[in-house]
């Protein structure tokens, strides 16, 4: 299987621990009418066990059962065994799917990887490359938008509108024989002059668009980059954190059996001077002392406590050897 980056492990344990929750619900939903059927069919055959069987001598009188009761009782219990059957083909297979989806749950819950503080700065670095990139397209972008010639545009076309009546009214006077052929030519070729500049605007507009369009996808694909940069280099920091975390108990659990022992010591030397030196006392403390510790996942025990059996013995160690000078 190819290994999952952090994100990736991310995502697919979201996912099957929504598979999952969505198979339990089937499976507790088709258990359900299992142990209902069964309940049933239990029920049936004790009844029928009752009717057609031989009774004690002193079991209640009844009404003895009639034949068409008997043969129901049967047909019945026969339509529930097939109905278990049927509910329990269906259910086998979803149980076999949550095996599955539980071995890899928890295959790529306790096998996360190991995560360095390089593997971090390389995230960040994706990040910020990232970052540049969209700052860069965005500049050329907003270049880019500013050269499409929209108020040129519509300055040529006005132009050219009056270009064409001006063509129209020419021709008009060539043909009541009022105007020169000249300056129909000339007004002719203004208008051909200014409809090619109007195309060659028009073209170098569409052609801005479609830039804009492009460097705007560009822009929407590096920031999908991005968030998914974003989204790695979290997933990877909180790996890298459980990662101290779990250091963290493993001391926290020495320091606190450490703590216990020198705790219990204090006791011992508390009650060799009280009970048995001048009765004096160094702090007040008893053996039902207690400190509590928030709940911590990983850690054997959430508290500190003197061990009276430890103290007990630790103190008769003492005088023993007190004794025996």
């Amino acid at each position: 299987m190819k290994k999952l980056t952090a994100s990736q492990r991310f995502d697919r344990l979201r996912e099957l621990e929504a598979h999952r929750e969505e198979l339990t619900q089937k499976a507790n939903d088709l258990n359900g009418q299992i142990q209902q059927c069964a309940g049933r069919k239990q029920k049936l055959e004790e009844d029928l066990r009752w009717d057609t069987g031989t009774r004690p001598a002193h079991a209640y009188a009844t009404r003895p059962a009639r034949k068409g009761e008997i043969d129901q009782m049967k047909s019945d219990i026969q339509g529930l065994a097939l109905q278990i059957e049927e509910l329990e083909t269906e259910y086998k297979p979803i149980q076999a799917e949550l095996a599955e989806i539980e071995g890899e749950y928890e295959s790529l819950k306790n096998n996360p990887g190991k995560v360095t503080l390089a593997d971090l700065g390389k995230a960040r670095e994706a990040i910020s490359k990232a970052s540049a990139e969209m700052a860069r397209i965005e500049k050329a972008s907003e270049e880019a938008g500013s050269r499409v010639p929209d108020g040129q545009i519509e300055k040529l076309k006005n132009l050219l509108e009056e270009a064409a009546a001006e063509r129209d009214l020419l021709a008009t006077d060539v043909d009541l024989g009022e105007g020169s052929e000249g300056d129909l030519k000339k007004a002719s070729t203004k208008l051909a002059g200014l409809k090619k500049q109007l195309a060659e605007l028009e073209e170098a507009s569409s052609l801005a668009e479609a830039t804009g369009r492009g460097y705007s996808h560009r822009l929407d694909r590096l920031a999908d980059e991005k968030s998914a940069a974003e989204k790695e280099f979290s997933c990877l920091l909180t790996l890298y954190a459980r990662d101290l975390f779990e250091e963290d108990v493993n001391r926290l659990g020495s320091a606190l059996e450490e703590i216990e022992t020198a705790f219990s010591g204090l006791i011992v030397a508390n009650e060799l001077s009280e009970r048995h030196g001048d009765g004096s006392t160094f702090a007040i403390m008893t053996r039902s002392a207690r400190v509590d510790l928030p709940h911590i996942p990983g850690l054997d025990h959430n508290s500190v406590e003197p061990q009276p059996e430890a103290i007990e013995k630790r103190v008769a160690e003492i005088l023993t050897k007190i004794d025996k000078g």
